[in-house]
């Protein structure tokens, strides 16, 4: 527990909640073979009723029951402009513990679309750039 949330307050910046207090995850090559055979973003987005947060909150439900993975939690914060950094809006997505060359890191995944970076507070998820406010783990 206090490992993750020192992990996510050094490597993003921010302060996380954790649900559990103890968390199992995978190597980054595993988690890409788990997202390889995930169909979630196959779904179809429906506004104020299937959207980001839904997107995010399955995913993290179904890698805990089918993976027994629950070092993924939900992302939070806004979205912002490439090129001017303006608000573009507020985002669900998910944050992501996984082992890498030895190391425990995080990582953002846009579940709509298997998009996968290296987490930062600014971190460039293709389309834009998602500032990370809050990750909640559960």
């Amino acid at each position: 527990y206090n490992t993750l949330t020192d992990l996510v307050s050094n490597q993003i910046g921010i302060d996380c909640w954790c649900w559990d207090t103890k968390f199992w995850y995978s190597s980054i090559s595993d988690f890409k073979t788990i997202i390889s055979k995930d169909f979630i973003d196959r779904l179809k987005w429906i506004a104020e009723s299937f959207d980001c947060d839904n997107f995010a909150s399955l995913f993290c439900s179904l890698l805990t029951v089918i993976w027994g993975y629950n070092g993924a939690g939900v992302g939070l914060g806004a979205v912002l402009d490439k090129e001017t950094k303006e608000v573009l809006g507020y985002h669900a997505y998910n944050c992501i513990l996984v082992e890498e060359n030895g190391k425990n890191v995080l990582y953002l995944y846009e579940p709509q679309t298997d998009y996968l970076a290296l987490a930062q507070k600014e971190t460039n998820m293709e389309w834009g750039i998602y500032r990370t406010d809050l990750a909640i783990f559960y």
